[in-house]
């Protein structure tokens, strides 16, 4: 059985989380080898300034290029799961993100009270 939600492509999740924070959607579409490229280069700064770069290699490695379509219907009718908005899902990571120190300072400062700490937590 694959217990899913939605099928979302990266900039579908880029464009919901500039809905839920008010942060710029920023989304490149470039060929794969200009963007490790493109990450190798913040990674160098990051290193030399002390900032977190905004993308990595590793990360492009990760992201691009890989993309696993599941049709999880037949499980959610076989045990009766109706999965969350991708909305609600993607707010609860962020939250989660946010309260496991994942999110620079300056960010966190302006996101928090935007996602308040989950009282089940």
């Amino acid at each position: 059985y694959a217990i899913v939600g939605a099928d979302l492509l990266n900039r579908q999740i880029s464009e919901i989380i500039a809905q839920l924070t008010g942060v710029k959607h920023f989304y490149l579409n470039l060929p794969t080898p200009l963007m490790r490229s493109i990450a190798g280069m913040m990674e160098y700064v990051a290193r030399t300034s002390g900032w977190d770069p905004l993308s990595t290699r590793t990360f492009i490695d990760e992201a691009l290029g890989r993309y696993l379509f599941v049709d999880g219907a037949e499980t959610n009718e076989t045990f009766g799961i109706k999965p969350r908005e991708d909305e609600a899902m993607i707010a609860d990571a962020i939250r989660w993100l946010l309260f496991t120190g994942q999110i620079g300072k300056r960010r966190t400062k302006r996101l928090v009270p935007l996602f308040p700490s989950d009282p089940c937590w």
